[in-house]
């Protein structure tokens, strides 16, 4: 139950405690009628912004894809480049995921791309690139 929740809400945790109070970080909703009281921490930690701009980015190579008409099957070469630390950081901790997300194959860092797209992330600029590396 607690997967099916954190995937439908998509949430990090759930926790079942007996007690919940209210913190300037912790929200809390009752339902009298249902008898549940729900909670919700808003504290937006490191982990989390990462995790999200991770998404930022998968979503964006998708989104180039599908642009680019690519097929399902078709493997993707991206060059990107950033002037972002935290973007560069992030892409490089979690090619592994991003190859498996997008149907990249390899993805370099390349400051002089020719005609790449240009997306913005929070107040940072993703220049990316993709290529036909074939069909699985």
């Amino acid at each position: 139950m607690r997967e099916i929740i954190s995937k439908e809400l998509n949430v990090l945790a759930v926790e079942d405690r007996m007690k919940l109070e209210e913190t300037p970080s912790l929200k809390i909703a009752e339902d009298a009628g249902l008898k549940v009281k729900i909670g919700l921490d808003c504290v937006i930690t490191e982990e989390l912004k990462e995790k999200g701009l991770l998404r930022e980015i998968v979503r964006h190579i998708q989104s180039a894809r599908k642009s680019l008409n690519f097929e399902m099957g078709d493997k993707v070469n991206v060059m990107y480049y950033t002037e972002s630390e935290l973007l560069n950081n992030i892409i490089n901790k979690n090619k592994d995921l991003i190859f498996e997300s997008t149907g990249t194959i390899s993805m370099d860092s390349n400051k002089d791309l020719e005609s790449p797209v240009e997306v913005k992330i929070e107040e940072s600029t993703l220049l990316l690139k993709l290529a036909n590396a074939g069909t699985n």
